[in-house]
């Protein structure tokens, strides 16, 4: 069930995202809401294969977007990994939390897009990308951030219930 239901998440943010939230520009940046989606459904502690959920999704926005294919599973692969190390470290995520992994996410995978335009000859000098790109999704995603993760934790609550001890 949880599989079916990240499945339809995850297609849906990335509909979504390529055809109404590409076109929500801040200057010259747009917020990022697979990224969200992922953060979000990977702060659950009980999701299954979480891994291969980072791996999956970054294909799919690889497969949709105009950059190289590895570099969306790349950075998304990352985000996970950092996400995933502060779910094991920390005793309960909060909000705060999310946020964060929001703002060092959007960094990450700006960052990354931004190495890889500059290696296919794509010359966006260093500053203007921070400027007017980086800090503006940046804002976007975290203006995203707050309904995104409502909506992601009441489907992971439904989809993947706690389980009751019984002593």
């Amino acid at each position: 069930m949880a599989v079916l239901l990240g499945l339809a998440l995850f297609s849906g943010s990335l509909v979504l995202q390529s055809s109404l939230i590409s076109h929500l520009r801040l200057l010259h940046g747009t917020a990022d809401l697979p990224l969200l989606v992922l953060v979000a459904w990977l702060l659950h502690p009980r999701l299954p294969w979480p891994w291969a959920w980072a791996v999956l999704l970054g294909g799919l926005v690889g497969w949709v977007s105009g950059l190289p294919w590895f570099v969306p599973v790349l950075a998304y692969t990352l985000v996970a990994a950092l996400t995933l190390m502060l779910r094991w470290r920390l005793w309960q995520v909060s909000l705060l939390v999310y946020l964060f992994l929001v703002v060092s996410g959007t960094l990450l995978v700006q960052t990354l897009t931004w190495a890889a335009l500059l290696a296919l000859g794509t010359s966006i000098p260093w500053r203007l990308a921070f400027t007017q790109i980086l800090l503006p999704s940046a804002l976007l995603n975290v203006l995203l951030a707050l309904p995104t993760h409502g909506v992601v934790m009441e489907i992971t609550a439904w989809a993947l219930p706690e389980v009751e001890e019984v002593a």
